[in-house]
C-alpha cells in the first residue's frame, strides 16, 4: 500500500513538473505558419455564400500548400486599396505567380479533381442562423466547401457528395458540452476564430488551421478558452461590449487581435522567411537634456486592431497618408508582433514610413489585452502564463526594433494587479526605454502619473500614464477638442517654471471642425469639414505657446528618466545602440563602427561606453591589447583599433563572436579589412578563420606597389578576402593576430566588415577571348590575355565612364579616386568585345 501511495506521489509531481516546464517554455510565436505556394488564383464573388464558398476553398488550399499536396493559395478579389497594395508587395517580394481571376465553380471542379475538396457540408443563410459556424468547423475535418442550401444543386452537378449536414445546429443553444466534447479530439487548441454568422472573413483560416469558430461571449464561450492553451490568438472581433468581450479572452490569458482580414493566408505565406525591417529610434547620445523647454507628445489611439493597422490606417489620407504627417512627430500605437508575423509588407510599409517622418511606432499591447487582469482565470498558473506572453513579446520586440511598449488597463492604472503586469514586462522585454499606459474609458485615467518599476538589471523604467486625452463628446477632465488640449497645457505652462513632461493620447475616430473664424469643436462624420487622426493633433500643436517642444515619445520617456535618475540614466546612454544598428539575430554579418571612439588610448576589453567592442560592433569579442583610438596627430588612421602594447610581447590579438560564415549558391562570404602603421613601419597581422589562416598582411613587405620589399607607407591599405566554403561553420570565429619584432611596431585597424554578396561572374559576349581581370590590394587593374591593341573602359554600374586607356598585350591601369563596388571593365578588341564585372577594393 505504501509503494501505490508513493508512486501516486511521484506521478503527480511529475505531470506538475511536466506542466511547469510547458508554461514556462518561450514559445517562437501564437500565430500559425503558412508556406508559401508557387501561384496564386484570384475570385470574384458576388455575394455572402460565394463568398463562404471561396473562403472554404481558400482554407482547404492553404492547408494543401502546407501539407505539400497542393501548390495554389486563393485571393478573393476586394475593394480595399490596401489589401491590393500589400498583394502587388507580396508578389514582387516573393515572385508567386498570380495566375489572375479564374471561375468559381470551374475552380471547384479542378480541386476535386486534385482531391483537394472532398465533399461539400451544408449550411443554411438566415438571419441570426448559427449552422454556418458550425459547417466552418466540419469543413476543415472533411476537407469539404461550405455550400448554402440554395447552392446544393449545384455542387452535386459536379460530383460532389454531402459530407455533413449542419442545418440543425443552426442557434447558440446547439453549443453544448455534450456536442463540445465530441469535436475537441480534432480542433486547433491554439487559435480560435470569432465571426458572426453573417460575416465570412476568417474562415479561410479556420478551415486552414482547425480551429473552433464561434460568436458570444456566453459561459459556453469561456468553456472553450478555458480548454485552449493560453496565449493564443482571437482571431476576430466578438459580440456585444467591446470592453466585455476582450475582458473575457484577457482572463484566460488569450489574445484578441481584431484580425477581420480576408486573405490573410496568402498575406502571411511565407511570412516566417522574412527578417523584419527594425523601425528607427530615437538616438538619446544626441538629445540635449539642459534646453529649458517643455516637452510634449501626441500619440494615436487604437494600435491593437489588426485589421485596422493592415487594412484601414496605411494608405488612409486621415492617418499615414495625411499631408501633415511630417508637421508634427506623431506616435502611433500599433502592433508590429502581429503585422510583422502576418502582413511583413504592411510591417514594412510602416517602418518605410516611418523612416521619413517624425514619431516613434509603438507596440501596443502586443495584442488587445488587459495586464491588469491577463489569464487571472486560470489559477495558480497565471503569472508564469503572463511572463510567457510577455517572453514571446520581448523576441518579436527585438525583431521589429520596437523599444516602447504600451497597453490598456481594464481597470485602475494604480491597482496592484496592473502594477505587477509592469513589473512583468519590465522584467521581461530587453532595451525597453519606456512603458506607456491608458485606461479604458478614460484612456487618462492615470492623470499623467508615472509609475515605477526595474528591469532585471535594477534599471528604473518609467510606466507613463496619459495626462491629457483628445476625444469628442467625452466630457471628464483633461479632455477635449485641440484648441481645449492646448489652453490647458499652455494655462499648465503658465502656472510653473518647472519643466513639464507629458503627452496626450489622440482618439483615432473622434472628428473635429474648425469654422470660418477658426474656431475648433467637435463634429461627427457628416459635418461639413470634419476631419479626425493626424490633422486635428496638428491644429493643437499649432496653438500651444513656443516654449513647448512636440516630441516622439520614446524622446519624452529618455527625459523622464533623466529628470528621474540621471547618473543611471547616462551610464545607460553611454552604451546605448540604436535597434536598426543591431547585427541580425543569427550573425552571418558582423562590423566595426568606429566613429563611437572617442579616446586617445583604452583597452577595449576594459572600456565602458562608446570604446569597448559591445559598442563598436554590438556583439562582444575576445581580445588582448587591443585599443581604441582617435589618432588626430595621424589623420589618415583618425579613428581605429590599435593592436600592441608599448611592452613587446604585449602584442594584440582579437577574436570575434561565433558567426555563420556558410556561403551559398548565390552568395559569398566576404571579409574586408583596413589596415596601416605609425610612423615605425612594421609589424604583422594575422587573419585566420577557425583553424584555417586566410592571410598573413606584412607592413615589411604589402606596400604601395604591392610588391615585397616595399613597407606600408603612410597611408591605409584594403584587403578583401573571399571566404572560403570549406574552413567554415555556422560557428566559426574569425582571429586577429598581431605580431612584431620592434616595440613600436603598431597594427592600426579602421575597417572590417564582414558580409554576404552576390557571388561575381564575369559576362562575356566574345567567348574567343579568355580574359583574366583582377585587381590588386592598392586598386590596381590588371588584365591578361590581350593579344594586341585594345581599348579598355571602366564604368560604374550606373554607367559613368570613369577610366579609358588604350593598351596592347597584358596590361593594366590604377582606378584612383573610385569608391569600392562593383565595376564594369569593357574590353574593345578587333576580334570583339567583352564586359566584366569586377570588384574594387580600393
Amino acid at each position: 500500500m505504501e509503494k501505490i501511495r508513493t508512486y501516486k506521489i511521484y506521478l503527480i509531481l511529475s505531470l506538475m513538473l511536466v506542466s511547469m516546464s510547458a508554461l514556462s517554455a518561450v514559445k517562437e510565436s501564437w500565430w500559425p505558419e503558412q508556406k508559401l505556394p508557387a501561384q496564386i488564383v484570384r475570385i470574384r464573388p458576388a455575394n455572402l455564400k460565394e463568398r463562404n464558398l471561396v473562403q472554404s476553398i481558400s482554407g482547404l488550399a492553404a492547408k494543401g500548400v502546407n501539407d505539400g499536396t497542393n501548390n495554389e493559395l486563393i485571393w478573393t478579389n476586394v475593394t480595399g486599396t490596401a489589401y491590393n497594395y500589400f498583394l502587388s508587395k507580396w508578389l514582387q517580394r516573393t515572385g508567386v505567380v498570380d495566375r489572375g481571376e479564374t471561375d468559381l465553380w470551374s475552380l471547384v471542379a479542378q480541386y476535386k479533381n486534385k482531391n483537394i475538396i472532398k465533399g461539400y457540408v451544408l449550411y443554411k443563410e438566415d438571419a441570426g442562423n448559427y449552422s454556418v459556424n458550425f459547417a466552418t468547423l466540419y469543413a476543415s475535418r472533411y476537407d469539404a466547401i461550405l455550400v448554402e442550401e440554395s447552392m446544393e444543386a449545384i455542387a452535386i452537378s459536379y460530383g460532389l457528395t454531402l459530407k455533413f449536414d449542419a442545418r440543425p445546429l443552426n442557434s447558440l443553444s446547439s453549443y453544448t458540452a455534450e456536442w463540445f466534447n465530441t469535436v475537441k479530439s480534432w480542433l486547433n487548441k491554439t487559435m480560435i476564430v470569432t465571426l458572426p454568422p453573417d460575416d465570412y472573413k476568417q474562415r479561410d483560416m479556420a478551415i486552414a488551421h482547425g480551429c473552433m469558430v464561434y460568436w458570444g461571449t456566453d459561459d459556453f464561450y469561456k468553456s472553450v478558452l478555458s480548454w485552449m492553451d493560453p496565449n493564443s490568438p482571437v482571431v476576430g472581433w466578438n459580440a456585444g461590449d467591446e470592453g466585455t468581450h476582450v475582458e473575457i479572452a484577457t482572463r484566460y490569458g488569450m489574445l484578441t487581435t481584431g484580425a477581420s482580414i480576408v486573405n490573410l493566408p496568402i498575406l502571411s505565406a511565407g511570412a516566417n522567411a522574412v527578417t523584419p525591417d527594425k523601425v528607427r529610434n530615437v538616438n538619446p547620445k544626441l538629445l540635449d537634456f539642459s534646453t529649458g523647454k517643455d516637452y510634449h507628445a501626441f500619440v494615436m489611439s487604437d494600435g491593437d486592431n489588426m485589421m485596422i493597422q493592415a487594412t484601414s490606417l496605411p494608405l488612409n489620407v486621415e492617418y499615414w497618408a495625411n499631408p501633415d504627417i511630417n508637421n508634427l512627430p506623431m506616435n502611433w500605437t500599433s502592433c508590429p508582433v502581429n503585422l510583422s508575423q502576418m502582413v511583413p509588407d504592411a510591417w514594412k510599409y510602416y517602418v518605410e514610413q516611418s523612416s521619413e517622418t517624425p514619431g516613434n511606432i509603438i507596440e501596443f499591447g502586443g495584442a488587445y489585452q488587459y495586464p491588469d487582469l491577463y489569464a487571472s482565470s486560470r489559477g495558480s498558473e497565471a503569472s508564469t502564463i503572463h511572463r510567457q506572453f510577455a517572453g514571446m513579446v520581448n523576441k518579436k520586440m527585438k525583431s521589429t526594433g520596437s523599444r516602447v511598449f504600451g497597453f490598456i488597463t481594464r481597470n485602475s492604472l494604480s491597482s496592484d494587479a496592473a502594477k505587477a503586469a509592469y513589473q512583468i514586462y519590465a522584467d521581461s522585454i530587453e532595451n525597453l526605454v519606456g512603458i506607456i499606459a491608458v485606461q479604458y474609458v478614460p484612456y487618462n485615467g492615470g492623470s499623467g502619473s508615472v509609475f515605477w518599476v526595474t528591469n532585471k538589471h535594477g534599471v528604473h523604467i518609467p510606466v507613463f500614464t496619459a495626462k491629457y486625452q483628445m476625444w469628442a463628446g467625452l466630457n471628464v477632465s483633461n479632455s477635449g477638442n485641440p484648441a481645449t488640449i492646448a489652453n490647458l497645457l499652455n494655462n499648465s505652462a503658465s502656472q510653473t517654471s518647472v519643466t513639464l513632461l507629458d503627452w496626450t493620447i489622440v482618439h483615432a475616430w473622434s472628428y473635429f471642425k474648425k469654422d470660418a473664424n477658426g474656431i475648433i469643436s467637435d463634429a461627427v462624420a457628416a459635418d461639413e469639414g470634419a476631419v479626425r487622426g493626424v490633422s486635428p493633433a496638428v491644429w493643437s500643436k499649432d496653438l500651444l505657446n513656443n516654449n513647448f517642444e512636440i516630441v516622439s515619445i520614446e524622446e519624452l520617456l529618455w527625459r523622464l528618466r533623466m529628470k528621474y535618475y540621471p547618473d543611471e540614466t547616462l551610464n545607460v546612454i553611454n552604451n546605448y545602440i540604436p535597434a536598426e544598428e543591431e547585427p541580425v539575430s543569427y550573425p552571418d554579418s558582423l562590423g566595426i563602427n568606429f566613429a563611437n571612439f572617442t579616446t586617445s588610448s583604452t583597452e577595449m576589453m576594459l572600456a565602458q561606453g562608446y570604446n569597448n567592442w559591445l559598442s563598436a560592433s554590438g556583439y562582444q569579442w575576445e581580445s588582448q591589447y587591443c585599443y581604441a583610438q582617435d589618432i588626430t596627430t595621424l589623420p589618415y588612421i583618425g579613428k581605429a583599433i590599435r593592436f600592441g602594447a608599448s611592452v613587446l610581447s604585449n602584442t594584440g590579438k582579437a577574436t570575434t563572436p561565433k558567426l555563420d560564415l556558410r556561403p551559398s549558391e548565390q552568395q559569398d562570404v566576404v571579409l574586408q579589412l583596413s589596415v596601416g602603421c605609425g610612423s615605425t613601419k612594421g609589424g604583422m597581422l594575422e587573419v585566420k578563420i577557425d583553424n584555417f589562416v586566410i592571410d598573413t598582411i606584412s607592413a615589411s613587405k604589402d606596400g604601395d606597389s604591392g610588391a615585397n620589399g616595399t613597407s606600408f607607407g603612410a597611408r591605409m591599405y584594403d584587403f578583401e578576402y573571399i571566404i572560403p566554403a570549406s574552413v567554415v561553420s555556422s560557428q566559426s570565429t574569425i582571429t586577429l593576430t598581431h605580431s612584431r619584432s620592434v616595440s613600436g611596431e603598431y597594427i592600426y585597424m579602421n575597417k572590417f566588415r564582414v558580409f554576404r554578396r552576390m557571388k561575381l561572374t564575369s559576362v562575356h559576349t566574345n567567348q574567343k577571348q579568355s580574359l583574366i581581370i583582377t585587381e590588386n590590394r592598392n586598386g590596381y587593374i590588371n588584365i591578361q590575355g590581350l593579344s594586341g591593341k585594345a581599348t579598355i573602359e571602366a564604368f560604374t554600374m550606373e554607367g559613368k565612364l570613369i577610366k579609358k586607356i588604350v593598351a596592347k598585350d597584358n596590361s593594366g591601369f590604377y582606378l584612383n579616386g573610385v569608391d569600392c563596388g562593383l565595376v564594369l571593365i569593357k574590353v574593345i578588341q578587333s576580334n570583339g568585345i567583352s564586359i566584366h564585372k569586377v570588384f574594387l577594393k580600393k
